[in-house]
């Protein structure tokens, strides 16, 4: 039986940046991000997730 990933949606994930203290960003920035796999996510039923585990490290590898 496979494991299904947790996943946020673009506006949770711009909620976690910000509450990151990396600043703000739009929407439209994370489904860049996903489009150009800077962070890994996938569109499903025409709708954005993002995988919620590879977002929290992306945030923690890119904090300053």
């Amino acid at each position: 039986m496979t494991k299904k990933k947790d996943t946020i949606t673009p506006s949770q994930a711009v909620a976690e940046y910000q509450k990151a203290g990396f600043g703000s960003i739009s929407t439209q920035t994370i489904v860049v991000w996903i489009q150009n796999k800077t962070i890994v996510g996938r569109k499903v039923g025409g709708r954005w997730h993002v995988d919620k585990d590879k977002f929290q490290l992306f945030l923690e590898e890119n904090k300053l």
